[in-house]
């Protein structure tokens, strides 16, 4: 039953974390540089959602503490689910009601594989894990430059802090309002951040987000 339980939580926070928050990138690994705004080709509104299935493999090594045979399970079915989910999608055009739900379902499946590879331990630090990768890929921070950034402690601390009221901030608006007042708080929360970042990190940022954009280039779109 324990487990049981933290299976169903996880899957929550994974699903549910942050659909409200159409500002992350449609590529977890990347999202728009601090300071320049949504770029194109981000998805509905600019955004996807950080989960499990997405968040780049040498993040969740690292935080979780997954072995060398893990890491590669899981890499393998982050990469099926990505190439199913993008091959549910027509270049250039926005996804059909029918595929976006077998997107999701996609999502779903892939979230499952791999918590089944997790220790319970693990699984305990995956919701954590998964709230602070989605505060740094809200304020323009992609994840797959975490490591090269080098964040301090207290820019960490900042970004949190920036992220989160930008968040609570876009929740609190009306449905109608998310669109246009929604992409002003997030503009506003990346030059927040763009202002903590070193030039040498801001190089870093905009290395990672024109790789993201070439992958999305090549491949074409859609992530689980």
């Amino acid at each position: 039953m324990k487990r049981n339980s933290i299976l169903r939580g996880l899957v929550v926070v994974s699903l549910l974390v942050l659909p409200a928050m159409s500002a992350l990138a449609q590529d977890a690994a990347g999202a728009s540089a601090p300071g320049q705004g949504r770029q194109r080709g981000g998805g509905r509104n600019g955004g996807g959602r950080v989960t499990i299935a997405n968040v780049p493999i040498a993040n969740l090594k690292a935080s979780l503490q997954l072995s060398d045979d893990v890491s590669a399970k899981i890499e393998a079915i982050q990469k099926k689910a990505t190439a199913d989910a993008r091959a549910l999608r027509q270049p250039g055009q926005p996804p059909t009601p029918e595929a976006t739900q077998q997107i999701r379902d996609i999502g779903k499946k892939a979230t499952t594989d791999i918590e089944a590879l997790l220790t319970d331990d693990q699984k305990k630090k995956t919701a954590p894990l998964l709230k602070e990768l989605s505060g740094y890929a809200f304020a323009g921070i992609p994840l797959a430059a975490l490591d090269a950034l080098k964040l301090t402690d207290d820019q960490k601390k900042k970004i949190a802090e920036i992220a989160d009221k930008a968040q609570k901030d876009t929740a609190a608006l009306p449905q109608e309002e998310r669109r246009t007042k929604g992409r002003e708080i997030r503009q506003a929360s990346r030059e927040e951040v763009a202002k903590l970042l070193t030039d040498e990190q801001k190089k870093e940022v905009e290395k990672a987000n024109q790789a993201s954009q070439q992958r999305r280039r090549n491949a074409g779109g859609a992530t689980p």
